[in-house]
């Protein structure tokens, strides 16, 4: 069965070359334009989940480490999903906050102070350094309580074997090691991932990768507008349940705009009246 891409990476290795998320905000978080330059973006993105080793080929030089002693494998804490966007809110986002769909950081700045309840689930459900979708957030609301602290487990067990890689080339063949029967993340968390299939196939956690993101600026515009719409429908439009997240409509409700809206409503009714 073909793996889902992108899906064992952990997060603070992901690098979202080309595709910005305007900085715009300080409310709850900033985020900041990822330009896949930093030491965040060390690692890209394997197309396929590789097949276990039969045992990790260490070798003198590479940038492995062990595991301190008091690491330990903690359960997820799961992100409360919201309904404080509507359909227009999560739309409104996408053109005024991505630079690919038309966004820009007036737009940006504009659109938050206008959406302020709505804005407030976008970023909690976006990752604090580069505004882009909270994928493991999303994993962990949508997997088996099983699967999420082996996955949780894992991810933070590679994030720290694999620390000291500099570049992308060697923490991705670190992790490889990591996972490897006999690796340093194996018997704590991957070997569970694996035999539950936890990252098989297209399923439950496909509306939480967002592929187009790795793509850069050859990214196609409506495919990204597609992806990034069903995960914020999801998280802040559906109350976290992306069951029905491919399908635009009003689910959710953005607090500031309905009140900007009632009082326009309010507005027009008295006009009218005093016209008449």
């Amino acid at each position: 069965m073909e793996k889902l891409r992108r899906i064992l990476v952990p997060a603070f290795a992901l690098s979202f070359v080309g595709v910005a998320f305007v900085a715009c905000s300080s409310d709850p978080d900033p985020v900041t334009e990822d330009t896949g330059t930093g030491t965040d973006a060390v690692a890209e993105v394997a197309d396929a989940k590789p097949e276990t080793e039969t045992k990790p080929p260490f070798e003198v030089g590479l940038c492995d480490k062990p595991l301190a002693a008091t690491f330990k494998c903690e359960a997820p804490i799961k992100l409360a999903g919201q309904t404080t966007c509507g359909e227009d809110d999560v739309q409104g986002f996408l053109k005024a906050c991505w630079t690919p769909l038309g966004g820009s950081k007036d737009l940006c700045t504009a659109w938050q102070t206008a959406h302020a309840t709505c804005n407030k689930c976008i970023a909690a459900w976006s990752y604090t350094s580069n505004g882009n979708p909270n994928r493991d957030a999303c994993y962990y609301r949508v997997m088996t309580t099983t699967c999420a602290n082996a996955v949780k487990c894992y991810f933070d067990c590679v994030t720290q074997a694999c620390a000291d890689c500099s570049d992308s080339t060697e923490n991705l063949d670190c992790q490889k090691r990591a996972r490897a029967a006999g690796g340093a993340c194996y018997e704590n968390s991957y070997k569970q991932a694996d035999t539950e299939k936890c990252f098989d196939g297209k399923g439950p956690i496909d509306p939480c990768v967002v592929d187009e993101l790795s793509k850069g600026s050859s990214a196609d515009k409506a495919l990204l507008a597609d992806q990034l719409s069903i995960f914020y429908r999801g998280a802040c439009r559906d109350n976290g349940d992306w069951s029905k997240a491919s399908t635009g409509g009003d689910a959710g409700t953005d607090a500031t705009s309905d009140a900007v809206s009632d009082a326009a409503s309010d507005g027009a009714t008295d006009a009218a009246a005093d016209g008449g």
